[in-house]
């Protein structure tokens, strides 16, 4: 420093001026090199941040899609089109083969660019496929090409069923790919099914080879279920191409990006080929137990010996972003950095530090003024890709959306604005939504109190599900099936409504409604024959002794023996005839008043015991089944109280027990036999009716239950065991079934307790 001094020749106090301003630049560069090396780290850390933001953008869109896929297609199981049949006849069995298609509804000439296709294993027409699952599948299919094109990364996007099929896009004929039962064991189907995913939430399959020839790929999708019954999965098969894209842009000093799944195998990397690679890659081949070890970094870089690591748990997919670079290279970018700072301090020794300054802070505020417009430019790229979408599902539904707040509707899709007859969104916005309701529904309620119903339920809730009547503008009612949903937008909590028009569902449920009633009518005018035939037949023995009585009298009188006795012989005789007579129309009324409650109407439900039903039931019957000669044996286990419709039980017995003494006379079984058996079972009450009449052709077995089929020779209307399982199933919440045992046909009647 002396030699220095010497050298300027300067006074005493310009010395110690330059010592202070020497060692205040000693101290600048000092502290700009720290500076630097904590700008440099928080700036890379705030670069890989915004690449796993948008990594995970990219995979929240695709979260979104299936989330949307899913809710429309358990909206529809629980409200299926009209349009089912047509739908699901386009589906043809391929004739030879034990598989189905849609090819044969495609003309060779027809643009199939947006359009799916759907194969099946096994034979269509055994009845084995759910046609409302089905007509599901196809309802989809606008859903599928709008999600294939919006998402342009994605490889395949289905519908696969529990049952053997699936909903493709895009298509693809079914002599390149067809699904096949060996397919149904493979990630994208059995990580959705219950045992293993119970929670019935989204999943993210391991990486597997396409099959169609697009190379490694993953699968997203999520478990459809249907009255908690599980039905499928709708799914995303999405190629690793797009993540390679991604990583290319990772800006870093010299170092190594990967992207890796929850099952360690390696997704993406800067640093090797994953989509040209012959098998999956593992992460351990690549990356130390130490890095992979660690948990997410937060803020700041994770310092592991040489190296800064950076590691991201991603939000929508159970992945980790993880990036890592060597310290020297930050370290020579900060001394490149720093140079020009030693400069600025040899230029503050001559006077020129403060223009130094004032150029450098220029710089920075350049720098972050461009940085600052970057970041403003990427973040309204991201809301216009969100807004877009969003308008695209909004308004190209199938189904009515409104949004309401407050009860008033803010907004709406043309959709809505049709189903309700109107010409244009005006008529409709800053309207409440009980405006366009009828005065009151169906139940006989205002629409005014059913709505306040519906909107506590809704607000407690977070969700609820109901039917409703509106009136189009035209005057004509129409109904609706309504899923309605709080949600967030800007911060407000507003009210997503999804409408489905059921309007003809209503009229074909009145329509079968009507028809239910007149088939029951006419099993009970056909039950009431064979009533009339038992009745005479009970009635023949009592009428028979009158007429014996009668007879003795008229023999009595008319010979004279009767003057022959006593007065009082003859009174004794004569109320002892008058007696049995007496007795003999006491068991006629009485036989009429038992047949006669029987038809009585029930609206009621009672509390009994299944054996004392059996019983008089029996009854009824026993003289009939007596002069064929037919044993009953009885075998009462059931002790349980059943809380349920008593009349409708006993004429669904009656008609079995007629049945089955039908089927033994026809055949003219030896030693004939009816066995009637009751047990309890958990929270039921079973009944089972077997006869040893040999049992029921199985040519005949499926088709029992149906309307106007019968197996009798003659006199069969073909509605009795329709109506019985009618009456079981639907009235009284049980079940009717039958098989063949080992003596003859086996009924068994299922009645829960209450």
């Amino acid at each position: 420093m002396k030699k220095i001094l010497n050298y300027f020749g300067v006074a005493r106090y310009i010395n110690i001026l330059f010592i202070l301003l020497f060692i205040f630049s000693v101290g600048m560069l000092s502290y700009k090199t720290i500076t630097h090396i904590a700008h440099l780290k928080i700036e890379q850390y705030k670069a890989l941040e915004a690449f796993s933001k948008e990594l995970d953008f990219s995979l929240k869109e695709k979260v979104e899609a299936i989330s949307y896929l899913h809710s429309s297609a358990e909206f529809f199981l629980r409200s299926p089109s009209s349009q089912c049949q047509k739908m699901t006849g386009m589906v043809s069995q391929t004739e030879g083969e034990d598989y189905f298609t849609i090819d044969e509804a495609y003309h060779q000439d027809l643009d199939i660019t947006n359009r799916t296709n759907v194969t099946g294993y096994g034979d269509l027409n055994r009845g084995e496929i759910d046609k409302n699952e089905l007509c599901m599948a196809l309802s989809l299919n606008p859903l599928l090409t709008t999600v294939g094109n919006l998402i342009p990364d994605s490889a395949w996007i289905y519908y696969i069923s529990k049952a053997g099929f699936i909903n493709l896009f895009p298509y693809v004929h079914s002599e390149s790919f067809r699904l096949r039962e060996e397919d149904m064991d493979k990630a994208c189907f059995t990580n959705a099914t219950p045992a293993l995913n119970p929670d019935k939430s989204l999943f993210w399959t391991p990486l597997y080879m396409d099959a169609g020839g697009l190379g490694f790929m993953t699968t997203i999708g999520k478990p459809i279920y249907h009255d908690r019954e599980f039905k499928g999965a709708v799914a995303l098969d999405m190629t690793l191409e797009h993540l390679d894209d991604l990583i290319i842009d990772v800006k870093g000093y010299d170092g190594s990006a990967f992207i890796i799944n929850n099952h360690n195998q390696l997704l993406s990397s800067s640093a090797i080929s994953v989509i040209n690679s012959e098998k999956i890659i593992e992460a351990t081949t690549l990356l130390s137990k130490e890095i992979l070890g660690v948990t997410e970094s937060s803020e700041t870089f994770i310092e592991l010996e040489d190296y800064f690591l950076y590691k991201k748990r991603l939000d929508n997919a159970p992945w980790d972003f993880i990036y890592y670079f060597k310290k020297i290279e930050l370290y020579q970018v900060v001394f490149i950095k720093v140079l020009p700072w030693v400069l600025v301090f040899i230029f503050m020794i001559y006077g020129r530090a403060l223009i130094e300054k004032l150029t450098s802070t220029q710089k920075e505020l350049e720098r972050l003024n461009n940085s600052l417009e970057e970041k403003v430019e990427e973040k309204l790229n991201e809301l216009e890709i969100q807004k877009s979408t969003y308008e695209t599902l909004f308004e190209r539904s199938g189904s009515g959306i409104c949004i309401l707040k407050k009860a008033k509707i803010v907004d709406c899709n043309d959709t809505f604005v049709e189903m309700l007859g109107l010409s244009g969104k005006e008529e409709l916005i800053g309207r409440y939504i009980l405006e366009f309701a009828p005065s009151s529904q169906e139940t006989g309620e205002t629409s005014l109190k059913a709505a306040r119903d519906f909107q506590r339920t809704l607000i407690k809730q977070g969700d609820h599900t109901w039917e409703w009547r509106f009136l189009r503008k035209n005057g004509d009612l129409l109904w609706m099936d309504i899923v309605s949903k709080i949600i967030h937008i800007n911060g407000e909590k507003v009210v997503q409504v999804i409408f489905k028009d059921i309007s003809k569902r209503k009229r074909l449920e009145k329509e079968n409604k009507e028809q239910m009633n007149q088939l029951l009518q006419q099993s009970r005018m056909a039950q009431m024959g064979e009533m009339l035939s038992m009745i005479s037949h009970q009635w023949r023995q009592p009428l028979s002794s009158i007429g014996m009585v009668a007879m003795n009298l008229e023999v009595k009188i008319s010979s004279g023996k009767l003057r022959e006795n006593s007065e009082d012989e003859r009174d004794a005789f004569l109320l002892e005839k008058v007696g049995r007579i007496e007795k003999y129309v006491q068991y006629l009324a009485t036989t009429i008043d038992d047949f006669r409650n029987f038809f009585q109407p029930q609206k009621e439900r009672q509390k009994f015991v299944i054996g004392l039903l059996l019983d008089e039931t029996i009854e009824l019957i026993i003289p009939t089944l007596e002069s064929r000669r037919i044993t009953i044996q009885r075998e009462y286990q059931a002790n349980q109280n059943i809380f349920s419709y008593e009349n409708e039980i006993k004429q669904v017995i009656l008609n079995i027990v007629n049945n089955a003494k039908d089927a033994l006379v026809e055949k003219e079984v030896q030693n004939p036999l009816i066995m009637i058996r009751t047990y309890d079972r958990g929270e039921n009450v079973v009944c089972e009716i077997e006869d040893n009449g040999g049992g029921i052709s199985e040519a005949y077995m499926s088709k029992i239950f149906d309307p106007y089929f019968s197996t009798k020779s003659k006199n069969g209307t073909g509605l009795g065991l329709y109506m019985s399982k009618t009456i079981i199933e639907e009235h009284c919440k049980g079940t009717l079934g039958v098989k063949n045992s080992e003596n003859g046909a086996l009924f068994t009647i299922t009645l829960p307790l209450s």
